[in-house]
């Protein structure tokens, strides 16, 4: 499988027992996996760890040139189990 498709099938089968943190909706675009916090941002996959499950993500308007947005965060599971960086742009809609 390749990574997308691992994350996917990680996701789907994955369980948490105990994790403090906030649960993500994770979706599929003609461009790749998304993630959406409770906010309504979307972030993008960085990195894909398949040992432990945890995956690192960050703001989808991370390389947009005029904003460069520096949220990111790293889930387990569904879990958003930590945030970091502030977002610099109001909630878009474009995916």
């Amino acid at each position: 499988l390749n990574n997308k498709n691992w994350l996917v099938s990680l996701i789907d089968k994955f369980q948490i027992f105990f994790v403090k943190g906030e649960r993500a909706t994770v979706f599929r675009t003609e461009r790749g996996v998304r993630l959406q916090d409770l906010q309504g941002h979307i972030y993008q996959v960085v990195e894909t760890f398949h040992t432990t499950g945890r995956v690192y993500w960050r703001c989808q308007y991370a390389r947009r040139g005029d904003l460069k947005c520096k949220a990111k965060v790293h889930t387990t599971g569904e879990w958003i189990v930590n945030k970091s960086g502030l977002h610099n742009h109001e909630i878009l809609s474009e995916i």
